[in-house]
């Protein structure tokens, strides 16, 4: 399953517990990896991105720029109708 993948989001992990820190190196170099977790973890791995802080900020910052609406956060602004 790993080899399908387009996309790896890593969050709020130490990536320090197998199997699950085996799995950004089953994962093709080329698919992007993105970290999301209140520190970097698992170098000298390298993500393509990595968005340092509390995973739940973190998750409602990016939904809050997309204009998701996410229902029950009032941090959120709404989908556009």
């Amino acid at each position: 399953e790993a080899k399908e993948c387009d996309l790896v989001i890593v969050a709020g992990t130490s990536l320090k517990v197998a199997p699950v820190s085996k799995v950004i190196d089953l994962v093709d170099e080329k698919v992007p990896q993105i970290l999301i977790n209140r520190e970097v973890v698992a170098k000298p791995h390298e993500f393509d991105i990595e968005l340092l802080g509390n995973c739940d900020a973190v998750c409602l910052e990016l939904a809050r720029r997309l204009r998701w609406d996410i229902i029950g956060s009032s941090t959120v602004i709404p989908a556009p109708t």
